[in-house]
């Protein structure tokens, strides 16, 4: 396909012989000063619709259906639209109707509305689509992205009033400005540094904060939460960019910690983060139920890799040795020590998280281990105190001492609520 020649802008009106053009100017002055500007500006409108549709047709853009070839058609017929008929049909409109300027406005709008909304929608179905490829992100939507910016300048002009769709253009080009910019922060170019203690990792902080400062500071009245329906755009797009977040999370815990416990934790973390700040945005009950359910299999996980391992120590076994009984209270005991002090110095970031998993460690664990020493003291009398090193009050103790708080993430969260 060839490349979109460079702008002519007498394209049109040196399509026309002048006299034509005298007497197609005259002819619309004679209609809009006798009260038929309405009739005028439709027959016109509908006149050169067709002219610039049967132009793009031969770029062949199908907008139901867009794949990668697609989107190089779109990225031409944006250009082409933008460099040569938007420009060439202004001039050529604002010749006819010369000195009806409100007409002239009216007229040029009903002649590229549809054809921007539909390049628009498109736009639209490439940024919902169900599963965002690394083409899209790296390539796709910057390329867009600069195509929207080259055409919204057409149609903000001093001469005509301000056109309906050029809030819908600007909004489009934003969202493409918004993926780009998450993109960046959830894909940075600089290497960053291993988050070893579980605590939050620095894009999940920046791709919410940044999520926030849009949703309240960009053109207001387009992200307020009181003006979109719960399957707007916006917030699919921005529901597709967590998504994003999340697996880049879930690939970075398993980088970061050979102990699956920890890469738990890690989750847990930044899956409660997000979930934290997402009430103040128009999701619906679905996607925080999902959330939820996400913090708690991790939750789960977690204490199935860390605890449920100690736990198999205290098991009984019908007709058990002594000496087995023995090991199985040694192993527990080194095993606890190494747990605890291993996971003493990971980093929750609010202090009810830090309570409520130290109270479902003492829930899964002190109940088994306090059977098991019963059990052991009944066989051993007097000499079970030679091997129980532990009572229940020192494993409340030691489990008090796991976890650090990230002191500036509880503030923030206090903040919040």
């Amino acid at each position: 396909m060839r490349e979109v020649p460079h702008p002519d802008v007498n394209l049109v009106m040196d399509a026309y012989p002048s006299g034509i053009m005298r007497r197609l100017k005259e002819s619309v002055k004679l209609m809009v000063e006798a009260g038929l500007e309405e009739e005028c500006s439709e027959i016109y409108s509908k006149w050169r619709r067709e002219f610039l549709q049967q132009c793009l047709r031969a770029l062949g853009l199908q907008f139901q259906t867009p794949n990668n070839e697609d989107v190089e058609k779109w990225l031409k017929t944006c250009r082409a639209a933008g460099k040569i008929l938007f420009p060439n049909e202004r001039i050529f409109c604002d010749y006819l109707f010369s000195g009806f300027s409100d007409a002239a406005g009216v007229s040029y709008e009903k002649v590229c509305k549809e054809l921007t909304i539909g390049l628009l929608s498109f736009v639209d179905t490439i940024l919902t689509a169900t599963l965002y490829q690394s083409n899209l992100l790296f390539s796709i939507v910057p390329k867009m992205s600069e195509s929207l910016e080259e055409l919204i300048p057409e149609f903000i002009l001093p001469k005509f009033p301000e056109l309906s769709f050029v809030d819908d253009l600007q909004k489009v080009r934003q969202r493409l400005v918004i993926v780009n910019r998450l993109r960046k922060i959830i894909y940075p170019n600089n290497v960053q540094a291993p988050v070893t203690d579980g605590r939050l990792h620095l894009i999940t902080k920046e791709a919410m904060n940044y999520i926030l400062r849009i949703s309240e500071d960009i053109g207001g009245r387009w992200f307020r939460r009181s003006d979109h329906n719960e399957n707007s755009t916006f917030w699919v797009v921005i529901g597709r960019m967590i998504e994003l977040l999340e697996s880049e999370l879930e690939a970075k815990s398993k980088v970061y910690y050979t102990d699956p416990a920890l890469s738990y934790v890690f989750m847990i973390n930044n899956l409660s983060y997000i979930g934290q700040k997402m009430p103040d945005f128009k999701f619906d009950h679905d996607w925080f139920g999902q959330n939820t359910a996400k913090v708690k299999q991790n939750w789960n996980l977690y204490l199935r890799s860390s605890w449920n391992k100690l736990l198999d120590f205290l098991k009984f076994e019908t007709n058990e040795s002594m000496e087995l009984m023995k090991d199985k209270l040694h192993l527990f005991n080194l095993h606890f020590e190494e747990t605890c002090t291993i996971q003493s110095t990971l980093t929750v970031f609010d202090k009810q998280r830090r309570e409520r998993i130290v109270k479902s460690i003492e829930a899964l664990l002190l109940p088994e281990y306090g059977n098991f020493t019963d059990r052991f003291r009944a066989v051993f009398g007097n000499q079970a105190y030679d091997y129980i090193k532990f009572g229940i009050v020192d494993i409340q103790n030691c489990l008090s001492h796991l976890f650090l708080i990230d002191e500036e993430m509880d503030l923030q969260d206090k903040k919040i609520k």
